[in-house]
């Protein structure tokens, strides 16, 4: 009598592999923008806080414009990325995740 086969597939641990193919620009660009808030927000604190050690008076509109600044910059930097992620992606190929 012939022995089964063996099954080339690990069943209790197999892997699904996909590939990013694109980024949707408006989403990236949201995400790159509250970052930047956040991080514009992180960075405006500590710059009033030296400002107000050092002595400088305006040190508390670093608060104000850090968040902003960084959130526009960080929407129009993430929606550049995207497009050339996109663009990249379509001619190479995209970037393969394994999960399992």
């Amino acid at each position: 009598m012939p022995r089964p086969r063996k099954s080339t597939r690990n069943t209790a641990k197999s892997a699904k592999n996909v590939v990013l193919k694109n980024i949707d620009p408006l989403s990236l660009a949201k995400i790159y923008a509250v970052t930047g808030v956040i991080m514009g927000l992180i960075v405006g604190i500590a710059m009033s806080a030296f400002s107000a050690m050092i002595g400088f008076p305006y040190g508390a509109v670093s608060i104000i414009i850090l968040p902003i600044m960084y959130g526009v910059f960080g929407f129009a930097i993430g929606a550049i990325v995207a497009v050339v992620y996109n663009i990249i992606a379509e001619k190479i190929g995209g970037i393969k995740f394994g999960f399992e």
